[in-house]
């Protein structure tokens, strides 16, 4: 006889995006990240918001992040970065 399935409830919800980070923009690429790594490390959990508007019900955790350095200055100023995180949902 097969098993027979029973949902228990919808899995967590998870996001993946990146986050291009340029200087020119008014942005400082290396304060943005570390203030993305401290939030990861303490596991900081907050609403997503992109374009005004709250994505999801709940908080999200920022599980995962990438960085990759693109132009850093003569001075070691990074002038440019981009950022990919993976997000799931926190009940």
């Amino acid at each position: 006889k097969k098993p027979q399935s029973e949902f228990l409830g919808a899995g967590l919800s998870g996001v993946t995006f990146d986050i291009a980070l340029n200087a020119q923009h008014g942005v400082r690429p290396r304060n943005t990240i570390k203030a993305i790594e401290k939030a990861v490390e303490k596991g900081q959990v907050e609403y997503l918001v992109i374009g005004g508007a709250k994505v999801g019900k709940n908080k999200w955790k920022i599980t995962q992040m990438t960085e990759s350095w693109n132009t850093i200055m003569s001075g070691g100023e990074l002038q440019s970065a981009m950022i990919t995180l993976t997000l799931e949902e926190y009940l």
